[in-house]
């Protein structure tokens, strides 16, 4: 397991961190499982999978040690608790907040004192039926802009829809169901963006939201949410 910070190169705000996180499948779980408690031990070992195991243990050790490093804290020491959606939050430090996403061999870590903060990273997998779930997570207008794309970008296009409005519905800490097709995103657009809300929506939180693609890790694509402080 590697851990490694993204520059900031004035994308998003200095004070909010991103960190990557590389797994390998010759990680020794052993040493990483001393820093999760027993209910995390428990999960990693229902996995039955050997790789998922290893990136979920991984993932949640590279996260404790960030926020122990933070806090001056034994990674072991740190005691979290889940809102009703099951985001965790730190259980004595509630205005440190943080956000974890992991897929394939790679998770990506955002940590802020100031603001909320969500991220999500996805492989990019161009031989996914992700036409299919257009409907379950694309408005109408974000379907047009898919079908008016290039079809060289399509699948780049529906790939940032879906990582943005997950990044945006973790840093409001509600369940991503709830509002996937009450946010629009300008698929095409670039740097610092905000969604589009629908009218009277749940999710409404979102609108004072901004989110920003991140296209770091190759094959991959993350976006990292966050509120202004």
């Amino acid at each position: 397991m590697t851990i490694t910070q993204l520059q900031s190169n004035h994308r998003w705000p200095v004070d909010l961190e991103i960190w990557h996180v590389e797994v390998s499948a010759a990680d020794v779980i052993p040493d990483q499982m001393e820093d999760l408690n027993a209910a995390e031990r428990d999960r990693a070992m229902r996995y039955r999978l050997t790789a998922d195991r290893v990136r979920f243990v991984a993932a949640r050790s590279a996260l404790r040690r960030l926020l122990g490093q933070r806090l001056g804290m034994a990674p072991a020491a740190l005691t979290f608790v889940t809102g009703a959606y099951g985001r965790p939050a730190l259980a004595d430090y509630p205005d440190l907040l943080f956000n974890l996403s992991h897929a394939g061999s790679h998770a990506l870590i955002t940590l802020s004192g100031q603001r909320l903060v969500g991220i999500d990273i996805e492989g990019v997998d161009r031989s996914l039926d992700w036409r299919s779930l257009t409907k379950l997570i694309c408005t109408e207008s974000e379907q047009d802009m898919l079908d008016a794309a290039a079809p060289s970008l399509q699948a780049t296009y529906f790939f940032r829809c879906w990582t943005a409005k997950e990044a945006l519905l973790k840093a409001l800490g509600v369940g991503i169901t709830d509002g996937l097709l009450a946010l629009t995103v300008k698929l095409d657009g670039e740097g610092r963006q905000q969604p589009a809300i629908e009218a009277a929506s749940a999710v409404s939180g979102a609108a004072a939201l901004h989110f920003h693609w991140l296209t770091d890790i190759p094959e991959y694509l993350g976006c990292i949410a966050y509120s202004d402080v």
